[in-house]
């Protein structure tokens, strides 16, 4: 498959920040920043994204499940980014 061959070249990585978090014993809501790197290990391009996340989790049987899950990229940047708090 082309689209397979395209980004098999490419290592990406996640950084999350958070901004609020909310738990109980059943239910938690989270949202934060994230950054994502990636690098074609052939040519050696480089490029990084960020955005600000939404989630919603419930608990059922002692595992967590997303109910809802948003994320948009408009108007994050580095120095927004930098803003969360890293992942402990």
């Amino acid at each position: 498959d082309s689209t397979l061959a395209k980004y098999a070249a490419w290592t990406s990585t996640i950084e999350i920040r958070h901004l609020k978090r909310i738990v109980s014993p059943e239910r938690a809501f989270e949202t934060g920043y994230y950054k994502t790197s990636s690098q074609n290990t052939t040519s050696g391009e480089k490029r990084v994204g960020y955005g600000k996340f939404t989630v919603l989790l419930r608990k059922e049987n002692n595992i967590w499940k997303i109910l809802m899950d948003s994320d948009s990229n408009e108007g994050t940047n580095e120095a927004i980014f930098q803003t969360g708090h890293p992942v402990e």
